[in-house]
């Protein structure tokens, strides 16, 4: 929990201009204001994405802040055990809770950082940043797919941070395309304080093919996935469920469900046996998101065109054990210029969310 002295910093009255607001929240870095009234009482909150919001909305910056707060925030109280701290955070998917009495004087803010410590791993991530987009022209018609821009920053890179986020920082990337944007973006990493290391390829080789360039080995799985993914999947539950299953290969599956228009017609011998008016229609359709157990590696052919779903479909026919992992977190594959502009709608609301009970 935060210290009484920064506490206060972070505590406006409710009559504070947004430009205050947004002031104290630039200042301290704690993605969160606290607005309380003259005896501390908590109020409300406001947290960077409410000004993001507010600015797109055209709110002046000189209208009251008590505006955009959000009056009900998630709180605890103050003696509230860390068992129950831990669980608000995992379940509600925030990152600041302000401590209150009974009264609701604030008496504090607890940090999703400060409850968690950071778990590093150590496994291998490769994003397949090769692809042509030729479905997305004409916008990649002078840039690859991956570095087209979504929320003020490159496909790419939104990927990469949300990796970092949850602990992983040893990143390949197979480049073709344009791959000089990509390189003198990204570089080493090292601005981003990750590793990242290139896969080059001289031809297409699909989206499983270019594995077989990886000069090092690894004795733990590798994550491999799409560069034109935009997810919030748990990497660790992923590789926990992998390894778990004791599967070589797993493959992330998203349920995807259509309404057939018309009413379907079922029949047996030229015999209408029924009618299903309208029937709504599910599938669990290839995410693009996968785990590689490390021996996996060594059946991918060299130097020609191999898909991911052919490696998959010939470990299955060998009898390896192969699983899929459900996700059903937010995904969104943008694979067509539809899927890229619900992208732009819909990247604030996802990957920038305030720390706020929706």
């Amino acid at each position: 929990m935060i210290s009484t002295e920064f506490l206060s910093k972070i505590c406006v009255p409710r009559d504070s201009t947004v430009r205050q607001v947004m002031l104290v929240l630039q200042e301290y870095s704690m993605r969160l204001v606290l607005v309380t009234d003259s005896s501390g009482r908590l109020e409300g909150v406001i947290s960077d994405g409410d000004i993001r919001r507010a600015l797109i909305k055209n709110i002046s910056l000189e209208d009251s802040a008590h505006k955009i707060m959000n009056s009900d925030p998630i709180v605890v109280l103050e003696g509230t055990s860390k068992d129950v701290v831990v669980q608000l955070f995992r379940e509600k998917k925030i990152n600041r809770i302000p401590v209150i009495d009974k009264n609701k004087i604030v008496k504090g803010l607890i940090t999703l950082e400060a409850v968690f410590s950071l778990q590093k791993y150590d496994n291998p991530i490769v994003i397949m940043a090769g692809g042509l987009g030729t479905r997305l022209s004409p916008l990649t018609d002078t840039v690859p797919k991956s570095m087209l821009s979504v929320g003020g920053k490159p496909i790419l890179a939104t990927i990469i941070e949300s990796c970092t986020s949850q602990g992983f920082n040893n990143f390949y990337l197979s480049v073709n395309y344009r791959s000089e944007q990509i390189k003198d973006y990204f570089g080493d990493g090292s601005r981003f304080g990750v590793n990242i290391r290139y896969i080059e390829e001289k031809e297409r080789l699909g989206t499983a093919g270019s594995l077989s360039l990886i000069g090092e080995e690894y004795s733990k799985p590798y994550v491999v996935m799409n560069g034109d993914l935009l997810t919030k999947v748990d990497l660790s539950s992923l590789l926990d469920y992998h390894t778990h299953e004791k599967s070589l290969a797993t493959m992330c599956v998203k349920e995807y469900e259509f309404q057939v228009p018309y009413g379907v017609v079922f029949e047996k011998e030229g015999q209408i046996t029924e009618i299903k008016e309208k029937p709504q229609q599910s599938f669990l359709v290839n995410a693009g998101i996968y785990v590689l157990s490390p021996e996996v590696l060594q059946q991918i052919p060299t130097s020609r065109f191999y898909d991911m779903t052919s490696l998959f479909q010939d470990l299955s026919k060998s009898h390896k054990r192969t699983m899929v992992f459900p996700i059903h977190e937010y995904w969104l594959d943008i694979g067509k210029m539809q899927d890229y502009e619900k992208a732009q709608t819909e990247f604030m609301h996802i990957f920038d969310r305030p720390a706020l009970k929706e």
